[in-house]
């Protein structure tokens, strides 16, 4: 496979150069080969929409569109783009039909920022293309351009006899802003296809149709909880009074993002009836749904919602605290204060000490997990993965199926051995289920059963006691939690698990794969991983899982390897490795978890600090801010060897001295 590192490209081109905004200065780019033949590209300068490009800049991005790298096309593409010049179309033009999806992508959005209308034409077919992200900026693009042959083309294909024809263009009516398109949406609204329902009615709420409200409401009623979910939103963006009883039966509804979407609706709705599903909703079993009754709370105004804010800035989750919090100052920044001041005081967490604060940096690093389900035997492709997870120093949990591993097993027991013999530092073996069989809805005492041979088979297999359990498809239960627990593990990873979990949940935050009803699979593109770990990173979330499967995402149509999904792959990981994430296992992330709140540290001196770990129960690696000069134990006087300037490995129990080397200022 071609190395990516031998086509260096100033690190994400098409991103940094949105940053890059100055009236002084013309974008100045600079070409130079390297040993091996590959081109270096470089940005030296800063730019501004409508400002002057030099013509050696120009050229050399439009040339770089035809490189053979996809991710120099990419970010060529993303640059003209952002130089709004009209001499920029016609190569545009020519790549919106790139092969590679986050070529067309970028070129999509480019020639919608450039908006000049010789593009109408060539973008409309884009609009029915495979990949959801380009159909997307494709759409984008068309109503910046307020096309409207593309209107005309929509309304044809909602009369396709292909199914997916009429949902890709039922989507692409949330971007392209018509009113021709009410009437054609409501009777995909009654399409016999479940995804065009949803995409309609999503598309119904997102152009405010008011005239739909009568058929979304009849909508909530659909088989599908997804159609539901997508009516019951659709009626909050219009909203809809008469809605009011209907949304707050969905509370009931067996599914957690059902009873999310509801109470998210109610709070967009004017209306005091609100309060009472509000205040049932803020007491769900789910974290979700309870954090999104806070906000809905705020948003009602009312004296009532800061009494049960109030209550729930102690709720044990998270997110549901910090929604609280948001609601009780968009209410009254007084009430909110002196709540959240309490809560300081006499919370379980207690305020962080301000005088560790900027020396210690254990607790906040970031930590990603790579996790590849539906594994049952080393085939290449989980080779591939294998060879990169060492190679490039992440970490990688393999969710195996059991069964499906035994079955293999008895043709070649090469299979056994290969997965006996990974590095316990960079992998994990968890459970993925028994046969690939969905857990939910089953009695307690048959995933008890099914559980306990999942663990037995694993461990008599591979030799590992697996830790951590995996549902197949993220169907899970309480039951569910509760097997595993009995079971001995103490981590579940899934989509989704209420809060009442019987052991902590890693659940996956971003999946490689999309549109599971397509063929071929979609498979995310680099700019919408770049966003969406760039949330995480902006968050206060700890743990990023990402989820792929690795036959889907590096196998190609033929059964060979699909080099763009594998450059796409260790682009990602380079990109995460340059934010300096540290890459876990979920057993180590449970660990961490554990630990988090106990390990204590105090400041003794200016340059002396304290590290008290008597009350952990598992090894950490100790980050700081600042370099060390030396570790000490306490009880021993013994000095420790350091993992760098600024880190040691801590052991449980212990307790030491961290002496920082002194500013000479």
């Amino acid at each position: 496979m071609k190395n990516i590192g031998a086509v260096i490209v100033l690190l994400f081109l098409a991103i940094i150069i949105t940053d890059l905004v100055s009236a002084e200065n013309p974008i100045k780019v600079y070409q130079n080969s390297n040993n091996n033949g590959s081109v270096d590209v470089k940005v030296d300068a800063e730019i501004s929409p409508g400002h002057s490009t030099d013509s050696l800049a120009f050229d050399l991005l439009v040339n770089t569109l035809s490189d053979e790298s996809w991710i120099i096309r990419m970010d060529a593409a993303c640059a003209l783009g952002y130089l709004n010049d009209s001499r920029a179309v016609d190569p545009l033009i020519q790549a919106i039909r790139d092969p590679d999806c986050d070529v067309r992508i970028e070129a999509a959005r480019a020639l919608g920022n450039i908006s000049d209308p010789k593009a109408e034409e060539p973008l409309i077919p884009l609009l029915n293309d495979t990949n959801v992200f380009v159909r997307t900026d494709a759409a984008r693009a068309l109503e910046k351009l307020k096309s409207h042959k593309a209107t005309d083309y929509l309304i044809q294909a909602l009369k396709s006899n292909d199914s997916e024809i009429r949902a890709r263009a039922a989507e692409s009516f949330c971007f392209i802003n018509n009113t021709k398109a009410a009437e054609p949406l409501l009777m995909a609204l009654k399409d016999n296809d479940t995804v065009v329902r949803s995409n309609a009615a999503h598309a119904l709420g997102y152009l405010k149709c008011s005239g739909a409200n009568a058929s979304l409401i009849e909508a909530l009623d659909d088989n599908d909880s997804i159609v539901k979910t997508e009516a019951c939103w659709a009626l909050g963006e219009l909203r809809e009074k008469k809605a009011l009883d209907s949304i707050a039966n969905l509370l009931d509804d067996r599914k957690w993002y059902v009873r999310a979407i509801a109470v998210e609706a109610l709070g967009k709705i004017n209306d005091n009836r609100v309060l009472v599903p509000l205040i049932k909703a803020l007491n769900d079993e789910d974290p979700t749904v309870r954090s999104k009754a806070a906000t809905s709370l705020g948003m009602s105004k009312s004296a009532t919602a800061i009494e049960l804010l109030k209550i729930a800035l102690n709720d044990e989750n998270e997110k549901v605290r910090a929604s609280s919090a948001i609601a009780l100052f968009e209410i009254n920044m007084k009430e909110a204060a002196n709540a959240m001041a309490y809560r300081f005081n006499f919370g379980t967490k207690g305020l962080v000490n301000p005088s560790q604060a900027d020396v210690f940096a254990p607790t906040y690093a970031k930590k990603v997990v790579i996790r590849a389900d539906d594994i049952a035997n080393n085939n290449s492709f989980v080779m591939y993965l294998s060879n990169l997870t060492m190679e490039k120093g992440f970490k990688t949990i393999y969710a195996v199926v059991p069964v499906w591993l035994d079955r293999g097993s008895k043709i070649d027991n090469l299979n056994i051995t290969y997965f006996q013999r990974l590095d316990k530092g960079h992998f994990e073996l968890a459970t993925h289920g028994y046969d690939h069989i969905s857990f939910e809805g089953k009695s307690y005492t048959e995933q008890l059963e099914l559980v306990k041979n999942s663990s037995l088979l694993m461990e008599k297999l591979t030799g590992w006691r697996p830790s951590t359990f995996v549902p197949p498809f993220h169907s899970c239960d309480l039951n569910t939690t509760k097997a595993c627990s009995a079971a001995g593990y103490h981590s579940i990873s899934s989509g989704h698990v209420s809060n009442q979990a019987y052991i902590e949940n890693f659940g996956a935050g971003f999946m490689w794969e999309t549109d599971w009803d397509t063929r071929p699979v979609t498979i995310s593109s680099f700019r919408n991983f770049v966003t969406s770990f760039n949330e995480f990173y902006n968050s206060t979330s700890e743990f990023l899982v990402i989820l792929l499967h690795p036959k889907v995402i590096f196998q190609n149509s033929s059964g060979g390897f699909n080099q763009k999904n594998m450059e796409l792959f260790e682009y990602s990981i380079d990109y995460m490795t340059s934010k300096g994430v540290d890459y876990v296992t979920i057993e180590e992330a449970h660990q961490w978890k554990a630990d988090g709140n106990a390990i204590r540290m105090g400041k003794v001196s200016s340059n002396i600090y304290v590290v008290d770990m008597t009350s952990c129960f598992y090894n950490h690696t100790i980050k700081l801010n600042s370099a060390i000069e030396q570790v000490m134990d306490i009880s021993t006087g013994d000095s420790l060897p350091m993992t760098g300037n600024r880190s040691f490995e801590g052991v449980k129990g212990m307790r030491y001295e961290v002496i920082l080397v002194e500013s000479k200022d």
